[in-house]
């Protein structure tokens, strides 16, 4: 069995998460334990977000930033798909 952990700057773009794609095909058929956490500076957004909200800031401009981010590589990824299919 593999152990793969892919986060951080492996996951901060499309082209960073088709690495990692590629990378898991090349086990095709073995038995893999595939770990994925946050992608790019998630982590550290996350912490500052729930910073301002204890400090009870304004914390939805950093909310939008977080979810922008995301939601951005996955229609990236969507359309890559789509155009392939």
């Amino acid at each position: 069995m593999k152990v793969f952990k892919f986060g951080g700057a492996s996951l901060k773009s499309p082209e960073a998460i088709r690495n990692m794609a590629s990378i898991i095909q090349h086990f095709k058929g073995e038995k893999l334990v595939v770990v994925v956490s946050a992608m790019g500076k998630t982590t550290n957004n996350l912490e500052a977000l729930f910073k301002q909200v204890n400090q009870q800031e304004d914390p939805e401009k950093k909310f939008k930033e977080i979810v922008d981010y995301h939601l951005g590589i996955s229609s990236q990824l969507i359309s890559s798909f789509s155009a392939r299919s």
